[in-house]
């Protein structure tokens, strides 16, 4: 199941303005519509768990150690159905291909620190496969058969790289994001990103 751009940073803007009452984000993560929030302390006598915002129903809490788990939060499920109007304006694979050269070549640019730890990598593969899914592909019973998905993984991106990745990929309404990891640190702020790009055979 993907999700959109927007869903995720809507969520994760929400709970990362919580009131954490001395507990330190570490990490924000979705995989595929279910999404889960890392906390940290250092402060044995915190005073009390996060008051996570209204609207979110079946959270679970967990505590291990000196870790805050909130589990169990829901991204806004968008139902992907290619109709007619949306298959026509469905890009060539070659053009999405072309896309994504386009980014990798940006992102083989290193910011502030030249390739070292936090350097970009993108990597896709050719479409191999047909999407089958039915909810995806079949409305008023058309099929449409020659929709390849081409699945993608970006990994290490800090702030200046993400918004390449969404100028040429995220925003775009054939693209669909299936996790997506968001890491807290003091000198740094990386994601990583999978999803798959749906297009049409040239």
């Amino acid at each position: 199941m993907s999700f959109s751009l927007s869903d995720y940073k809507k969520v994760e803007s929400e709970f990362s303005n919580l009131n954490l009452l001395g507990w330190q984000p570490v990490e924000f993560t979705c995989q595929s519509l279910a999404c889960e929030y890392t906390l940290n302390t250092d402060n044995k006598h915190y005073v009390g768990i996060p008051n996570v915002a209204m609207g979110y129903q079946g959270l679970n809490t967990l505590m291990s150690g000196d870790n805050l788990m909130i589990k169990g939060i829901n991204l806004v499920k968008v139902e992907r159905v290619f109709d007619e109007a949306a298959y026509e304006s469905l890009p060539l694979c070659t053009d999405s291909l072309s896309d994504m050269r386009k980014f990798s070549d940006i992102a083989d640019f290193s910011v502030g620190n030249q390739g070292g730890a936090n350097a970009s990598t993108f990597t896709f593969q050719q479409p191999a496969a047909l999407v089958k899914s039915k909810n995806l592909l079949d409305k008023a019973g058309a099929n449409y058969l020659d929709i390849y998905g081409i699945n993608w993984n970006a990994q290490g991106f800090d702030r200046m790289k993400i918004s390449y990745l969404s100028r040429y990929i995220l925003n775009r309404k054939n693209v669909g994001i299936s996790a997506m990891r968001k890491r807290y640190g003091k000198n740094n702020l990386g994601y990583s990103v999978t999803g798959t790009i749906y297009c049409k055979a040239n």
